[in-house]
Parts: C-alpha cells; sequence; structure tokens
C-alpha cells in the first residue's frame, strides 16, 4: 500500500485521563469524517476505561464503538465488528485500513497497511522515549511523522 501518514500528538497535560480525553476528541473528529478508526493498545484495562470514556465524555456527541473480545477465551472466527470504531488489543483481518490510533508501546506490524496512523503518547519518561523510538522507526520506514502539541504550539500541524 505504501507509507502511512503518521501523526503523534502531544498532550502537555501530564495525566493518562488527559490522554484518554484526547483519544475521545481525536476518535469523534475521525467518526465526524467517515473513517473507520482501530484503536489499538497493549492494556484490555486502558481500553476499557477509553470504552467507558467514549460514552460519556464527549457532550453531545455519539461515537458507535465497540471493544473487541479478544486474548483468552475470545472466539477465533470472530466477525468483523459492526461499529466504525473499534477499540481492540489486535488487528482483525477484516477490519478496514483507513485509521489506526496506536496507544501500544511498539509500532504493530501491521501500520504500513493503514491510510494513516495517529500516536498518542503516554505522559511518563518510559512512554515519551518508547514514542520517540517510534517516531525515528516511523523515520527509517519512509514517513515524515508529524508532531501536535495539544494545548500549546504545533509543529507541522495538519488538522484531522
Amino acid at each position: 500500500m505504501g507509507v502511512p501518514r503518521v501523526d503523534f500528538y502531544i498532550t502537555e497535560a501530564a495525566t493518562e485521563a488527559a490522554r484518554l480525553h484526547l483519544v475521545c476528541r481525536l476518535v469523534d473528529k475521525a467518526y465526524a469524517a467517515g473513517h473507520p478508526t482501530l484503536v489499538l493498545g497493549d492494556d484490555r484495562r486502558e481500553l476499557s476505561a477509553l470504552d467507558e470514556l467514549l460514552w460519556t465524555s464527549l457532550e453531545g456527541s455519539f461515537i458507535p464503538h465497540e471493544l473487541a473480545a479478544v486474548g483468552p477465551g475470545a472466539a477465533s472466527g470472530e466477525s468483523r465488528p459492526g461499529a466504525p470504531v473499534l477499540l481492540a488489543t489486535r488487528v482483525p483481518d477484516d477490519f478496514p485500513r483507513m485509521l489506526l490510533v496506536n496507544l501500544g508501546a511498539a509500532i504493530p506490524e501491521v501500520a504500513a497497511a493503514f491510510e494513516r496512523v495517529i500516536e498518542v503518547p503516554g505522559a511518563d519518561a518510559a512512554s515519551r522515549q518508547q514514542a520517540r523510538d517510534r517516531f525515528r522507526a516511523y523515520r527509517r520506514l519512509g514517513a515524515e511523522p508529524a508532531t501536535h502539541q495539544v494545548g500549546g504550539q504545533s509543529s507541522a500541524a495538519r488538522p484531522l
């Protein structure tokens, strides 16, 4: 497919709650634009918290989404989710490869198959270092990642 457009969104607030609220805003914009969105994370608890926030945090907004049943005990022949936004710990084979929001520590192997990748790193030092490593890795793959400081100045800012 080629190299995806890659954007890093960094929040100035140093809390996990602020990070997840930022993800909600980004997913809301993607949904409004009609982009099927996969939010991929390593931590099932974090995805569950995001699931709850998507129902409650954006007043006047409805984002149809689904928390994928993956992991131990999940059905192996899972059918494609009906919602345009999927929260998951792995990439379903048949989910559209339009927008990937990565909350994980590493670049997902399938990232290059998506048209666009959004990275939303955590605020702690380890998460920020992992984000810098991913930024450099995307460059090695031929992408030109942009960084957006939310709540402050943005470098190479492009709207969602």
